[in-house]
């Protein structure tokens, strides 16, 4: 069962990555501290930029997941700077 799929992750057909793209290296990921009913906190959830950033089941990604909005030049930019690439 679960939550219903959200319309923007239809259109950016979210499914399921491979090995070396998903979304976790992905610039638009971010983990956001998520509050309950009555303010209880449930912690550190991950999230995207582009499906949105709200508090419900249904915002929530899974980091092992990539769509098409994926970009990752800030990572690859990052990983230049290191000594993999000198």
């Amino acid at each position: 069962m679960g939550a219903p799929q959200l319309h923007i992750k239809k259109r950016l057909n979210y499914r399921t990555g491979c090995a070396s793209r998903y979304c976790r290296i992905c610039d638009e990921f971010c983990t956001v501290q998520i509050k309950g009913i009555a303010g209880q906190d449930l912690g550190m959830q991950p999230r995207c930029k582009r499906i949105g950033l709200d508090a419900g089941l249904a915002y929530r990604i899974n980091p092992k997941n990539i769509c098409d909005a994926y970009d990752a030049t800030i990572h690859l930019a990052k990983l230049k700077k290191g000594s993999f690439w000198e």
